[in-house]
């Protein structure tokens, strides 16, 4: 939508006019989103999600990245450094109890594996996704048509999270943290077209720019993309494709 390059190289099938690379998203989009006021949706119908990036142990450690969002915004938020896999999986426990969750989120690439893993070892409210960035686009889709879709149009999982929170982002229905780390690392990311596929930019290459890994960006993101995906907890225990799902309880997100 606020690409119409895009839309027209759709169309027409012609991507030789818009080859390269460009930013997602601006400072003055995030600037604006920080300053949006927004409806708090009925109690029925809000949904909650605990985002996690998690990170390896040692003195030059990334940032690990809690979130906890609820509807159109960030309710609470933890960052942290040098802690191993059992005390980020029972920070993902707590803010899921104390919020009643619908579902934990957690990027399981590398050490996100082991929280994944212990996570699911302690009672929590809500569901478990494990998601991989680097798999396949789709992960989320029940139906198989709007898998193919998803496939074809983005290179992997990580272009689907980001290109979708940016334009939910862009489309002002998420309000960001008043947070300059954050939105330094949000208006970083780089996005190109591959084979007529949207690719998002490794992580490794944005962290060489930054100076730091965007875990928080990422957290977020993923924790907006995954937001839209889940349903209501009476809907989010039918089985969602063949991603790595626990159910834990039939708790509303409330």
């Amino acid at each position: 939508r606020h690409r119409p390059e895009l839309v027209r190289a759709y169309i027409e099938g012609d991507w030789e006019g818009i080859q390269g690379e460009g930013f997602l998203l601006n400072r003055e989009d995030c600037l604006e989103a920080v300053k949006l006021e927004l409806p708090i949706p009925n109690i029925l119908l809000q949904k909650t999600v605990v985002s996690n990036d998690p990170a390896w142990l040692g003195e030059n450690a990334d940032e690990i990245t809690h979130y906890v969002i609820r509807n159109n915004r960030v309710i609470d938020s933890r960052f942290y450094n040098n802690k191993d896999t059992n005390y980020q999986a029972a920070e993902n426990v707590k803010y899921a109890n104390n919020y009643y969750a619908s579902a934990i989120v957690i990027d399981a690439i590398g050490i996100g594996a082991g929280v994944v893993d212990n996570t699911k070892k302690l009672k929590t409210d809500g569901v478990v996704l494990s998601i991989n960035s680097a798999k396949t686009a789709g992960q989320l889709e029940t139906k198989d048509e709007n898998k193919e879709k998803k496939t074809n149009l983005y290179f992997n999982t990580r272009a689907e999270m980001w290109w979708e929170a940016s334009e939910t982002i862009k489309d002002k229905k998420f309000i960001l943290p008043n947070d300059d780390k954050l939105i330094r690392q949000l208006c970083s990311v780089k996005y190109e077209i591959r084979n007529g596929k949207i690719k998002i930019e490794d992580k490794t290459d944005i962290k060489n720019r930054l100076g730091e890994s965007p875990n928080r960006a990422d957290a977020l993101v993923q924790g907006i993309w995954a937001l839209q995906k889940i349903k209501t907890d009476k809907d989010s225990t039918k089985n969602m494709g063949n991603m790595q799902v626990e159910f834990k309880s039939k708790r509303t997100g409330y």
